[in-house]
């Protein structure tokens, strides 16, 4: 339903009959088998036990629907398909359709899919062409041709969500990001009829194997650089459920930068909280060794506190995650080209003793790629650029943030990888094509 409104709000027409598929919708009442009239669907993958328990519909509207021969009314249309996808909101356990257009829907309403493919063919054209690119990888997959094998058993026990709900998640986060800056009537409409903050399809898919509290100090009345705001969406791209509190100056404790909000609409755990650091250095001081008070009122030191409150890990806005950080990481530290921290990892109220230890070792146990100025710039703009080593198979990649902001990010340069494409905003393009490739240029648009 919500691609049948999507489509009316565009102005487009949104034919139900387009939705008809084939299919088993596993309820916990029974099994619903669906069979489009035109098509023969290789059932035999689904085991004999499941579809024993089916009970058959058809998803094209019959005939005599309601009393009524369709040919088919608007308004029948749009009741069948309703009819459809309320039932698979609130009975299906799982559905097994053959067709996206069945999958995508159920997907958004949180029932797990196992979606059976048939080689490089899918209905409407041959999956090579790209048509579908991403999308079957929301699903769980049953491929024919390759025998993959069943790994469901007879569907009475759990299903496992989505693999790709984050996946799915950050498609609908672009969605919302691009549709609130091309129309305000889109976006209050959204907010009006309760659909903003989104429910993230992954919220409920924890992972107590990596770090799941995240730091981010910026200046709160400063529009954050582009590279900075991907920084903060490589958190979420790594760590979909940490929760990251965003310290400002701004002495308004809910304050949100507007730049920060979409994180927020996109059902994202990211929270603004005013810094004072002086009331956290007086804290660290009671608790521990007032000796230490005018060194963490330093502002190099800003990250300790924040870190010491709260436990987690520290990120800087020039540091780039390029792969989850693991629980059993830290405490640690990581510095920058310019011996500013870059990344700190501490357990909450640690001693401060312990804390000056871990800063003084600096023993690397986190590797990272740190770039200095020339090494960035090379890095964004050097398509022929490996730098000593090139870059580390690390967590991350530190370059250096004002270098960063006055350079241009090519494609297929080294830090094109790292600084774009783990994004979950993903409609804001900041690169550009190479000048000697005669493509056009991208001139690091926002599509706003």
């Amino acid at each position: 339903m919500g691609n049948l409104i999507l489509l009316k709000l565009l102005g487009r027409p949104a034919h139900v009959t387009q939705l008809s598929f084939l299919g088993l919708c596993f309820l916990p009442y029974g099994i619903y088998l669906s069979q489009h009239q035109s098509e023969k669907w290789g059932s035999h993958a689904v085991p004999l036990a499941v579809r024993e328990k089916a009970l058959k519909f058809s998803t094209d509207i019959p005939k005599n629907y309601r009393g009524k021969d369709l040919s088919h009314g608007y308004m029948e249309r749009m009741d069948y398909a309703y009819r459809l996808l309320s039932m698979y909101a609130n009975r299906a356990k799982v559905v097994i359709p053959s067709r996206i257009h069945v999958g995508l829907p159920a997907a958004a309403l949180g029932v797990p899919i196992i979606f059976v493919e048939k080689g490089n063919w899918l209905p409407g054209g041959k999956q090579s062409v790209g048509r579908v690119e991403g999308l079957l990888d929301v699903f769980h997959r049953l491929d024919l041709p390759n025998r993959r094998n069943w790994t469901y058993g007879d569907l009475n026990g759990n299903i496992p969500p989505n693999p790709g709900n984050h996946l799915a998640d950050r498609y609908r986060a672009s969605f919302w990001n691009r549709l609130k800056r091309q129309s305000n009537f889109y976006a209050d409409a959204a907010k009006l009829f309760g659909m903003i903050p989104l429910q993230r399809l992954g919220y409920g898919m924890t992972n107590d194997d990596v770090h799941s509290v995240f730091h981010f100090i910026w200046d709160g009345d400063k529009h954050p650089s582009w590279h900075a705001h991907r920084a903060i969406e490589q958190i979420f791209y790594f760590h979909p459920n940490a929760k990251l509190h965003v310290h400002g100056a701004s002495k308004d404790e809910t304050a949100l930068h507007p730049s920060l909000e979409s994180f927020v609409e996109s059902g994202y755990d990211l929270e603004y909280q005013s810094f004072h650091p002086k009331e956290l250095a007086d804290q660290i001081a009671n608790d521990d060794m007032l000796s230490y008070h005018s060194e963490l009122i330093q502002e190099r030191n800003y990250p300790v506190l924040v870190t010491w409150k709260y436990g987690g890990v520290f990120v800087s806005s020039s540091t780039h995650l390029i792969r989850e950080l693991p629980s059993t990481l830290g405490p640690a530290v990581v510095l920058d080209s310019s011996e500013n921290m870059a990344l700190l990892i501490l357990s909450k109220r640690q001693p401060v003793g312990d804390i000056f230890k871990v800063l003084m070792n600096n023993d690397n146990s986190v590797e990272m790629s740190i770039l200095a100025s020339s090494d960035t710039k090379s890095c964004m703009e050097d398509l022929q650029w490996v730098g000593v080593g090139g870059l580390k198979e690390g967590f991350g990649v530190v370059v250096d943030e004002s270098v960063a902001s006055n350079s241009t990010l090519l494609l297929e340069s080294a830090c094109f990888k790292v600084l774009d494409e783990y994004c979950i905003f993903c409609d804001e393009i900041h690169w550009e094509f190479s000048p000697n490739n005669g493509n056009p240029t991208s001139q690091q648009e926002n599509r706003q």
